[in-house]
């Protein structure tokens, strides 16, 4: 009976010291080889900047490589699917925006849930949109004279990046509130909307502050209103929406780190946290800083809060605009 009874402790002692040997060791040991940090967009534009920044900093406090694999298509859904189905370990993250949520309210089959498959890391920026007018096609200098130009005129124009972009959708979500006739001019990308607003091909246009930057600095663009909840330091002049008589209409952007659905909390844990030393970091500040974004703050349920906030109201806009991608 003792034999049989060591013989039992053995085979328990064997099993758990398994157990022990691999799946917690997965999260006790993260990492033990290189990460990888999908951007679901093209190499060289901001999500890129973001990213490399991110994960040259990343791989000093997880002592392994981080390597970018930008695996742009399909409005994000390409790169976004890869972290979705890859093994929910924490060595295939996600840095994406917004974008993430508004997909599924545009393409009527996903091959993935962005809520239910992938998990809020951390929040590593927010940025402010803003509406901002041609020189070359109004000579408007607040929304106010915007709009009362905009009720008079037939050919007013705003340009995005794409169908269902935010640029395209808070454009779209604009007209409607100020009750305007104007006309959707997507392009295919950044730098052919940046140069439609300013040539003057459309009357204005929705983007980041960094891509308007230069434009305004030698006149060509007008900044008209912010769409964030405060004025932002970058241009202090320059009202919100909401003090424009728009309330609707207070909705900024950010950009996320996230982890597959089921990958161990310590691990979710432990990337939060690093990512927030990274956000602290001084340099990592001026440089977002210096590129018109503000360094993120939210982690894991806060974040979470956030994108599923965000998911809700961006699903209403869409609603609204009634914008299907194929």
């Amino acid at each position: 009976m003792k034999a049989s009874l060591r013989t039992t402790l053995g085979a328990l002692v064997a099993v758990t010291s398994l157990w022990l040997a691999t799946a917690p060791a997965t999260a006790q040991n993260f990492p033990n080889k290189p990460v990888r940090l999908v951007v679901p967009f093209a190499a060289g534009g901001g999500g890129d900047v973001l990213a490399r920044t991110l994960a040259d900093k990343l791989k000093v406090r997880l002592n392994q490589p981080v390597v970018v694999d930008n695996r742009p298509g399909a409005g994000g859904i390409i790169g976004s699917e890869v972290v979705a189905k890859a093994p929910a370990d924490g060595y295939t993250l996600l840095l994406n925006t917004p974008n993430l949520i508004m997909t599924r309210h545009m393409v009527a089959r996903l091959p993935y849930d962005p809520i239910a498959d992938l998990v809020p890391v951390a929040e590593v920026v927010r940025s402010q949109l803003w509406l901002a007018a041609s020189s070359a096609a109004t000579d408007a200098r607040t929304l106010a004279d915007l709009v009362a130009q905009a009720k008079v005129k037939s050919d007013v124009f705003y340009g995005s990046v794409g169908p269902g972009s935010v640029g395209h959708l808070l454009g779209s979500g604009f007209v409607d509130a100020a009750g305007l006739k104007a006309s959707h001019v997507p392009y295919k990308g950044g730098a052919q909307a940046v140069l439609a607003l300013v040539s003057g091909e459309v009357t204005f246009a929705v983007m980041d502050y960094v891509v308007l930057k230069p434009h305004v600095e030698s006149g060509r663009v007008r900044l008209l209103g912010t769409f964030g909840s405060k004025r932002s330091p970058h241009a202090p002049d320059t009202p919100t929406l909401t003090e424009a008589g728009y309330p609707n209409l207070d909705i900024y952007s950010w950009a996320g780190l996230f982890a597959p659905s089921g990958t161990p909390a310590a691990t979710v844990q432990r990337l939060a946290a690093e990512a927030k030393v990274v956000m602290a970091d001084p340099e990592v500040i001026a440089k977002f800083i210096s590129i018109g974004y503000e360094p993120g703050t939210l982690l894991l349920d806060d974040f979470a809060g956030v994108v599923r906030s965000d998911d809700a109201r961006w699903g209403a806009i869409i609603r609204k605009a009634d914008v299907k991608l194929e």
